[in-house]
């Protein structure tokens, strides 16, 4: 509860990248995470604005250097989408895998935007951190229960010495305030008129 609180009340910034990039009449903003696990999928999103009179087509492909082929598993296919007059819209590339094997440290990822007739390229550098502990499936639901399991059994273990025996058995007295205690006092010990 008190981590909860602590974490509401410094607040820290979402963490990632993004770029703005201007093709034509067309803004376009980027954004991608700036670390990932390895043997896990980045997915970059793009929103499109379109400033002009007529609709655009913005296209979208990711590309990875030569140094970073063995780091990333790239999708085929480019994604394109069509900004409408004075509009907006997103896009995503799904699918950009990271090796299980990945080198650790930062890593370079290109994106290809065409619009309005012009391109740009957009450098991203994306940390890889090792992956999960566990692989996905039994292990990723046992090992968890398990770490449950060992702390309930820790507090069943420790809680019990700094409790009286069977005091979950009994009632415990009731709590009167302070003010309450003294009001009733005073109405007992009244004087009487001699």
């Amino acid at each position: 509860m008190l981590a909860a609180m602590a974490a509401l009340a410094v607040p820290v910034g979402g963490f990632g990248l993004n770029a703005d990039i201007s093709l034509g009449d067309c803004r376009v903003t980027t954004f991608a995470p700036d670390w990932i696990w390895q043997g896990e999928t980045v997915n970059i999103m793009a929103v499109a604005r379109n400033q002009g009179p007529s609709e655009t087509k913005l296209s979208l492909s990711a590309h990875c250097p030569a140094e970073s082929e063995d780091v990333f598993v790239m999708p085929a296919d480019a994604v394109s989408t069509v900004v409408p007059p004075y509009g907006r819209a997103r896009i995503a590339i799904c699918g950009i895998r990271v090796s299980p094997t990945a080198r650790t440290g930062i890593h370079s990822l290109s994106i290809g935007a065409t619009c309005c007739g012009e391109n740009a390229q957009i450098v991203y550098p994306i940390s890889i951190i090792r992956g999960s502990l566990v692989e996905k499936g039994v292990w990723s639901i046992l090992l968890p229960a398990l770490v449950a399991f060992l702390w309930s059994a820790a507090l069943l273990i420790v809680l019990p010495r700094y409790a009286e025996g069977g005091a979950w058995k009994r009632p415990s007295a009731v709590f009167v305030p302070v003010e309450e205690s003294h009001a009733s006092e005073a109405s007992t010990h009244e004087r009487t008129p001699d």
